[in-house]
């Protein structure tokens, strides 16, 4: 079984890869991801957390990353693969600056950036393959497992996140990985999936720092959890999790001493700027159920997962309350977030690293087979789901940056809190239109126009790779389902 599963969890990751590198959109989405990748570009070829020359971007000149440490941590396997080029490609290793320049194009669209920019969609393919083992270990047949994977996988804001350049991708990733790893936390005489989920969480403690409110209900979940334990066990169990995290925690403290010359300085604005509690009832009505940011809106499977959820704790207890409350703690958490909305950026962002529980949840609950409603929750699961692809493409088509822009300039709907109420500065609404007066946001697309008749070959070339690549993968997944019989059907 192991050995089936895995074979299975491994092919759903390699189409979900081939299927973003199709949609990559190969440039920046935001001053965020320009800033990160930058900060790894100086690190890896410069060994330095300064930026030099800086990043300047409108009035700003930024001279340190004050960005996610994680996701610029991540970046360095990357450029490692791309500095023997350095020495036929000296451009590869220096930042683009013009002073001159308010805007520069060069740091928006660069080839450092293009050689690198499959690092999202690895993060989301891998988290895709723990989605499937998730749900395999949660009792579902590896028909549904899959369904769950790819559901998250091309269903999901997930599949427009690969494209993008912000870090939320990789806190999904390493929350998913913490969740998988406490599935049978309460198993007697077994550290492993503590010390596990504790560097995970480190990690995403790292990429998002605000996110360690969700380590600090594991840890109560843990003691709430293991009450019937000895106490011993409690204390070693909650001691091997917690000496990771306080590790990553202490590199965070060095890595803002190394940047900003002061352990306690992260970068982000004080607290107190951060949070605001006065607005939670918009923030709450704009994260679930605005046209622009809501996650009932563009995540339809996601009306599915309080169903879940509730059956997860009336049938896997432990599970069910951890899942809940690692919801709800990310909900109430940006709910009283300042900027609750996360600027330019499309759907809702800042919930990218719980939908791959809310996926497995809602799939937990579609395929429950024990009462004569089995065959209207899958109708009900398969329309979502196709409802759910065709809101993802409308994060793929188009350049999000440039929309919103547009709503600025050309509709007068400035980027605030409330616009996200506004159906028509959601680009669910307007989005479509958008798409008839700009270009289709694929970098295999754009590849014959900046390199002609030789990009157009290159174009297809790797374009048929990857649908090959992808064909084959699908084909080996549905091989795998016939071969495991009847537990392979939905």
């Amino acid at each position: 079984m192991r050995g089936h599963d895995g074979r299975l969890a491994r092919l759903v990751g390699l189409a979900l890869f081939a299927y973003y590198l199709l949609i990559l959109g190969g440039h920046h989405y935001s001053l965020d991801g320009i800033v990160m990748f930058e900060s790894a570009r100086q690190l890896a070829f410069g060994h330095s957390f300064g930026l030099d020359p800086p990043v300047k971007w409108g009035d700003e000149v930024i001279r340190v990353n004050r960005f996610s440490a994680g996701f610029t941590l991540a970046y360095l396997p990357a450029l490692a693969l791309v500095s023997p080029l350095v020495s036929w490609v000296p451009s590869l290793r220096a930042t683009p600056y013009d002073p001159a320049l308010a805007y520069n194009p060069e740091l928006y669209r660069n080839l450092a950036y293009l050689l690198c920019s499959w690092l999202n969609p690895l993060i989301t393919a891998l988290t895709g393959s723990l989605v499937f083992m998730i749900a395999r270990r949660l009792g579902m047949t590896p028909g549904w497992a899959v369904m769950s994977a790819l559901v998250y996988g091309v269903a999901s804001p997930a599949a427009a996140y690969a494209r993008y350049d912000f870090s939320q991708p990789l806190a999904g990733l390493a929350l998913t990985a913490a969740a998988y790893a406490l599935i049978d936390a309460g198993s007697p005489g077994r550290l492993r999936p503590f010390v596990t989920a504790g560097g995970a969480l480190g990690a995403m403690l790292l990429t998002r720092p605000e996110l360690g409110a969700l380590i600090a209900w594991v840890g109560l979940w843990l003691a709430v959890d293991a009450r019937r334990s000895r106490p011993r066990a409690v204390v070693v169990r909650l001691s091997a999790l917690a000496a990771v995290v306080i590790g990553a925690l202490a590199l965070s403290l060095w890595l803002n001493h190394a940047r900003f010359g002061d352990w306690t300085r992260t970068g982000y604005a004080p607290l107190t700027r951060l949070f605001r509690p006065s607005q939670f009832l918009e923030g709450a009505a704009g994260l679930l159920l605005s046209p622009g940011r809501g996650l009932f809106v563009f995540y339809p499977i996601a009306w599915l997962a309080p169903l879940g959820l509730r059956r997860l704790v009336r049938e896997r207890h432990a599970v069910g309350g951890l899942w809940s409350g690692l919801a709800a703690a990310s909900f109430l958490l940006y709910a009283v977030f300042r900027w609750w909305w996360a600027g330019w950026s499309w759907g809702p962002r800042f919930l990218v690293p719980v939908l791959p529980l809310l996926t497995v949840a809602a799939t937990f609950w579609a395929s429950h087979r024990r009462d004569r409603a089995a065959p209207w929750r899958t109708r009900l699961f398969a329309a979502l789901a196709a409802l759910g692809i065709v809101v993802a493409w409308n994060g793929i088509l188009f350049d999000v940056v440039l929309y919103y822009g547009w709503t600025e300039h050309v509709m007068g709907i400035p980027q605030t809190a409330s616009a996200q109420f506004s159906p028509a500065a959601s680009p669910l609404i307007s989005g479509w239109r958008f798409l008839t007066t700009t270009s289709v946001d694929l970098f295999l697309l754009r590849l014959g126009k900046i390199a002609g008749s030789a990009g157009t070959v290159a174009a297809v070339i790797i374009a048929s790779a990857l649908v090959g690549c992808l064909v084959w993968s699908a084909r080996r997944i549905l091989a795998s389902l016939r071969e495991h019989g009847a537990g392979g059907r939905i």
